[in-house]
Parts: C-alpha cells; sequence; structure tokens
C-alpha cells in the first residue's frame, strides 16, 4: 500500500482530443452570472461545532431557495472543519470530492509527561490501513469499514 497522499500522487493526463472552446458557449468563471453560480456552484462552509452536516446543507438550501444542495462529506456534529457544499448541477461533482484524501488535525492531552518519541512511536501503529465502525450515533451506516492513513505527523 502507498503511504503517499492522494493529492501527492504524480499522475498521466490523457488528452482525448485538443480542441478549441467555442466561445458562443459558456464563459470564464468570473464572468458567470449570479444566476449561472448558484445553479453550477459550491459553497465553502467552516462548519462550526453543533449542526450536521445536513442540517448545513439544508439551511443553505433554504437560504438561497435551491431545489438541490450536496455536502462533499460527513462532519460529525462535535467536528468542525471545511464542509465543501454543491448546489444544483454542481451535486455532479460531490462524487470526486468524496473520493479524494483528506486532513485531519487534532489535539492530544496526556494525563502524564510522555516523550515526544514514545507519542511519535504509538500514533505510527495507526498508520496504514485501519478498520473502523462509526459510533451508535452517527449518520452514516454502522457496518465495518476500512480507512488508510497515509502519514501521522
Amino acid at each position: 500500500m502507498s503511504k503517499v497522499p492522494a493529492w501527492e500522487i504524480s499522475r498521466e493526463i490523457r488528452v482525448k482530443a485538443e480542441e478549441e472552446t467555442n466561445p458562443e458557449y459558456g464563459c470564464p468563471p468570473e464572468e458567470r452570472s449570479l444566476n449561472e453560480l448558484l445553479r453550477f456552484g459550491m459553497v465553502v462552509i467552516d462548519k462550526t461545532a453543533g449542526p450536521t452536516s445536513h442540517e448545513v446543507a439544508a439551511w443553505i438550501k433554504k437560504l438561497l431557495e435551491l431545489d438541490k444542495v450536496g455536502h462533499g462529506g460527513t462532519l460529525d456534529p462535535k467536528v468542525t472543519g471545511i464542509l465543501p457544499t454543491m448546489l444544483m448541477h454542481g451535486t455532479k461533482a460531490v462524487q470526486a470530492l468524496l473520493d479524494s484524501g483528506k486532513q485531519y488535525i487534532c489535539v492530544l492531552r496526556t494525563h502524564e509527561d510522555v516523550s515526544e518519541d514514545k507519542i511519535r512511536e504509538t500514533l505510527s501503529l495507526f498508520e496504514d490501513e485501519v478498520f473502523q465502525r462509526p459510533p451508535v450515533r452517527s449518520s452514516v451506516s454502522r457496518r465495518l469499514r476500512t480507512r488508510n492513513i497515509y502519514n501521522i505527523d
């Protein structure tokens, strides 16, 4: 298994055909109307602790009066972090976000003094493929699943 995060793997770009863009269709992103941005856009939310990801998406849907809003991954209610939220036709791109790598930051508190080397040694045991079952109070299915931890720094 690769210990390299997905975003650091070099990839080959395959070009099926090179064509010029027809200026009669579409426009540069900075020239799009508000209506186009709402139909094909994305809102990046810095979610606070408290609401579920589903609640945040529902609030955006209601505030912007949209028919369809989807988010790029579930953050538990107690978790804060970036929640990419796709609007209307933009929801088709959600799968690309779900398949991409993620980075988590945590705070570790110990009950007694422990050397940094001992902490790093212990944390390294969690690198590689880990098995997890979501907690009882979770919005995702409670089935055993695997996750790849590329590195803990």
